[in-house]
């Protein structure tokens, strides 16, 4: 079993927050578009969906629970001293109980990561997609009478163990396995097997996106190729990358800035490079700056679609000077300190 923790480069005791930073940091620099490889990127992004959901994790984290669950059940159900993790030197998962053989099997779903700024999420953002999916062509590829498209022979092997039934399946011969057989000579696919069908769309993006958001368009994921497959789904998957000036908080935005120990006292302005136009804040507003503070300017951060607004958060970091004062200089400072009362 493929290690979700190794993949993402985790210990087993991360929180989703660190799940997420490495899941981002790995999605980047994975990424088919910039060069990564699309199954290392597959991977990565199996992973994450594994680790981030509660759920999924508890289950990954103890592969024995299922299992015995079902023994649990299966020992309330089955009177009888019956040993269900072994018979007659079988382990008890090697029986296959009631197989059905012409239950659907989906293919697989195809994940896009979708990386947007910050920018975006503020003003909301559409992006076009097109989608080209090849499956096989139903001209020239009939359905095997041999196995009536399922790719197994008729002939199933049976093995009786006590009560119990192994079914071993073979690959039918007729189809080698495929479920369908070709005609030769298709005018429609100019004899290749192959159609191809296309979707061109647009995603709009709504204001204040949270990052993982799923947006799922049914069908257009891998392409059946049997008779009892369905096709599985294309999947876009919603990533902000870091903004260089702002943290986010849900629709709160944090703005931390460097200030020198003078203008911490007497005020300055300072330019905040917000999205639709720059802020300018004088720091004389809120008198001497306290570094272990949060000032907040109301309803500057990110907004929803439903009208929704959060507030821009300021954070100070004072830069204190490395040097000794004289005794002149601080005679000096006293003489103020005591004219304004502080």
């Amino acid at each position: 079993m493929t290690d979700y923790y190794k993949t993402l480069n985790l210990n087993k005791d991360a929180t989703f927050e660190e799940i997420k930073n490495s899941y981002k940091q790995l999605a980047k620099k994975h990424h088919p578009d910039k060069g990564g490889s699309a199954e290392k990127f597959q991977e990565i992004q199996t992973a994450y969906e594994t680790l981030s959901d509660q759920n999924k994790r508890n289950e990954y984290d103890n592969p024995q629970f299922q299992q015995q669950h079902f023994h649990q059940h299966f020992q309330q159900n089955f009177p009888g001293n019956i040993n269900i993790n072994g018979f007659g030197g079988f382990p008890f998962n090697f029986f296959n109980v009631n197989q059905n053989q012409n239950q659907n099997v989906k293919k697989n779903d195809e994940m896009y990561n979708c990386v947007i700024t910050l920018k975006e999420v503020f003003l909301g953002s559409k992006k076009n997609f097109n989608i080209k999916r090849k499956y096989n062509c139903e001209n020239c590829n009939v359905v095997c009478v041999n196995c009536n498209g399922l790719g197994f022979d008729k002939n199933n092997q049976r093995i009786q163990l006590g009560p119990f039934f192994h079914v071993q399946n073979q690959a039918c011969s007729h189809c080698n396995g495929s479920g369908i057989t070709r005609i030769q000579i298709c005018v429609q696919c100019n004899n290749t097997g192959i159609k191809f069908k296309e979707k061109n769309f647009d995603l709009f993006i709504p204001k204040g996106v949270e990052s993982g958001k799923r947006y799922t368009y049914e069908s257009w994921g891998e392409q059946p190729s049997k008779k009892n497959e369905l096709p599985g789904d294309f999947i876009i998957v919603i990533n902000i990358e870091d903004n260089p000036f702002f943290k986010r908080n849900g629709l709160d935005l944090i703005y931390q800035t460097n200030i020198s120990l003078k203008y911490s006292i007497i005020g300055k302005e300072i330019t905040i490079p917000y999205f639709d136009e720059d802020i300018v804040f004088n720091t004389k507003k809120i008198s001497i700056i306290d570094p272990k503070k949060e000032y907040i300017i109301q309803n500057k951060g990110l907004r929803n679609e439903i009208g929704n607004v959060g507030n821009l958060i300021l954070k100070f970091k004072i830069n204190y000077p490395n040097r000794v004062l004289t005794e002149e200089e601080i005679s000096s400072l006293q003489k103020t300190f005591l004219s304004i009362n502080i």
